[in-house]
């Protein structure tokens, strides 16, 4: 019988000494299709393990014609954020940006941050932005076609956009 609890015992240990934070990236925008302008860029950190400490975020850019805006300096290439811990659950840090023109741009974002012992961790991805323009709007009725119907209709379509 008390070999049985000194091995559960053991077990309980290896078992609260091998637990990790688990932590994923997520990211969206607002507006959620951006044009040309200003945009906000949402990243979201979820962890679903044990505390993460000290979290720590970058985002670069290496973009013609598009900007991260620092709050405190303007126009800029990089922001770098202090986070904090994060226990089991999600936070977000919300970035402002400006896109010159229409196209596809690239963050390079990496995350650190330590586990309850001390162990560092960390993670870096590439979001994927497309901005473009509204070009067309589409006003009139659904059209819907069978496979070998033909159906004559007409449409009106406007440019919204430049």
């Amino acid at each position: 019988m008390r070999l049985l609890f000194v091995s559960l015992l053991m077990l309980t240990l290896i078992a609260i000494t091998s637990a990790q934070p688990v932590v994923m990236l997520n990211y969206h925008t607002n507006p959620s299709q951006p044009s040309p302008g200003y945009l906000v860029i949402s990243i979201d950190i979820t962890n679903s393990g044990d505390v993460a400490k000290g979290l720590e975020l970058t985002v670069y850019e290496e973009e013609d014609g598009f900007y991260l805006i620092d709050p405190r300096y303007g126009k800029s290439s990089s922001i770098h954020l202090r986070i904090g811990d994060l226990t089991t659950g999600s936070t977000s840090a919300q970035l402002k940006a400006f896109a010159e023109k229409s196209g596809v741009y690239s963050l390079h974002v990496t995350l650190s941050y330590v586990n309850e012992t001390g162990e560092s961790f960390g993670m870096s991805s590439v979001l994927t932005l497309l901005v473009h323009e509204s070009l067309f709007l589409f006003t009139g009725e659904k059209i819907t076609l069978n496979p070998g119907e033909t159906v004559e209709k007409s449409i009106e379509i406007r440019n919204v956009g430049k």
